[in-house]
């Protein structure tokens, strides 16, 4: 997918950067309330699961072909790298850290496909991106260090689950740049989905609570995950790129936290300390450096939900 960014941004495609924004925003709230709920391995599965399905519905009304017998490898090796393992991960950190440090962890992947380009390209990074890529892991230290959170090795773990899965978040999109670029985007976001729902399968039996209390805020955040935080944006976002291009699109990952954490104090009462916004401002301006935002845009396009 080429990178217009010659292209001029309209108010509509402003529009979209915000809803886009709000809408993976949300999803930590969502996996906050759900993974207690329902346990993690449900709230992942049942994300991909309603998400894949509203993308299924809508190719269907449009007609459009899937592919899943030539695509099949493709859609399963994406499922679970870019959608099965990092929700499942994000789904866990719930149980422990609050929807701001998700936020933050998920926030960081624009950095690790950085660092993924740099790998790729063997050749140093240069003064600015890697003064980024300092700032932001410094900023992922200031996080777990100073924020509202006692530091465990509970919370930590949790913390880094979402680092991990922001790093194979990066690892998908080159991926799916090299390999998966001959796939229709919405086929490609329905196909990933619903495969990423099958590896979650064999996960459900070993985090299913008892007494689950079906409240229709329960139901709501179960809806509302798999729908408006996943299956909507696959509609919004691919479109988008092609309109601004990969590297204005990807501004998108600077204000997702930033609706994560209003959220989560929103609807949860989550508390948000000096910590915790430091170390965000800090993730964020490593990004905008790392990617080369500020001259040369970098490359290396990167994923994050």
């Amino acid at each position: 997918m080429s990178d217009t960014s010659h292209a001029d941004i309209e108010s509509r495609d402003i529009l979209t950067l915000l809803m886009l924004a709000a809408m993976w925003g949300i999803s930590f709230m969502f996996m906050r309330v759900i993974a207690p709920a329902i346990g993690w391995a449900w709230a992942a599965d049942l994300r991909v699961a309603i998400g894949g399905a509203l993308i299924a519905a809508i190719l269907w009304q449009r007609k459009q072909p899937l592919y899943l017998q030539r695509d099949a490898q493709h859609f399963l090796i994406i499922g679970l790298i870019n959608s099965a393992i990092p929700f499942a991960l994000f789904a866990i950190a719930a149980l422990y850290i609050p929807a701001a440090y998700s936020a933050i962890g998920n926030a960081t992947a624009p950095l690790w496909s950085a660092l993924l380009g740099i790998a790729i390209a063997r050749r140093g990074p240069g003064t600015m991106k890697s003064i980024g890529l300092g700032l932001g892991l410094a900023g992922v230290a200031v996080t777990t260090s100073a924020g509202t959170v006692s530091v465990g090795w509970v919370a930590l773990l949790a913390f880094g689950g979402t680092l991990l899965a922001a790093l194979l978040y990066a690892i998908a999109g080159q991926y799916m740049k090299t390999r998966a670029a001959h796939i229709e985007p919405m086929a490609l976001g329905c196909g990933s989905q619903l495969a990423a729902a099958l590896w979650l399968l064999p996960t459900l039996p070993f985090a299913t609570p008892t007494n689950v209390d079906w409240s229709p805020t329960l139901i709501a955040c179960i809806l509302g995950s798999g729908v408006i935080s996943t299956g909507l944006p696959y509609v919004l976002y691919f479109p988008l790129m092609r309109r601004i291009g990969v590297t204005r699109a990807m501004t998108v990952t600077f204000l997702v936290p930033c609706f994560a954490i209003f959220w989560a104090w929103l609807f949860l009462a989550e508390t948000i300390g000096a910590g915790t916004f430091a170390g965000i401002f800090m993730v964020l301006v490593g990004v905008y450096l790392a990617l080369g935002l500020n001259g040369r845009p970098s490359p290396v396009p990167a994923t994050g939900k």
